[in-house]
């Protein structure tokens, strides 16, 4: 069935990677879950390891790192600048295309981005969990665990966040039609 306008691409978009989503958010608190039940159950305690400080001190600016990068991701490829900017060059490639198919282009790109950040932020749950792990300590496991909780959270795949692409379309095509 082939959709008809920008909006009802961004619709089954939407629906299609809020699957992806919910598989990223389920698997994290799953395994923090897991982790944090069989910490209240087991009570261990804590490894005493030679190189805990510095196990700590990787898994610290990994967890920064993965935080940094986050924001800088969404920063690059989510505000509306960069989103024009990538459009120009799509059209200018392919000047041929029409709304729908530029469309289709750009929620392409973009659900690989929204993944990589989904990633990211599943990975500093993850990190958390296989640092409890290693060292049965939970204080690490928490904050990054409500880190990255916070980072699937934001970047949930929300109508909002994507309703400039169709006016954006839009709007570039009529400059090619006035310069055309």
């Amino acid at each position: 069935m082939q959709l008809r306008t920008t909006e009802d691409i961004i619709k089954s978009f939407l629906s299609e990677i809020r699957i992806f989503w919910q598989v990223i958010f389920l698997f994290s608190v799953v395994i923090y879950g897991g982790s944090f039940y069989q910490y209240l159950s087991a009570k261990p305690l804590p490894r005493q390891l030679p190189y805990f400080r510095a196990f700590d001190l990787i898994s610290f600016v990994l967890a920064i790192s993965l935080a940094l990068a986050i924001f800088a991701y969404k920063r690059k490829y989510f505000s509306l600048r960069p989103l024009r900017k990538f459009l120009e060059k799509i059209r200018a490639k392919h000047p041929e295309l029409n709304e729908n198919d530029l469309a289709r282009k750009v929620t392409r790109d973009l659900r690989g981005r929204m993944k990589t950040v989904w990633l990211m932020g599943g990975g500093l749950i993850l990190l958390g969990v296989i640092f409890y792990w290693l060292t049965f300590t939970t204080k690490n496991m928490h904050v990054y665990f409500i880190v990255g909780l916070y980072s699937l959270m934001m970047n949930y795949p929300r109508k909002d966040l994507f309703l400039d692409i169709p006016y954006l379309i839009s709007e570039m095509s009529v400059k090619t039609e006035e310069n055309g």
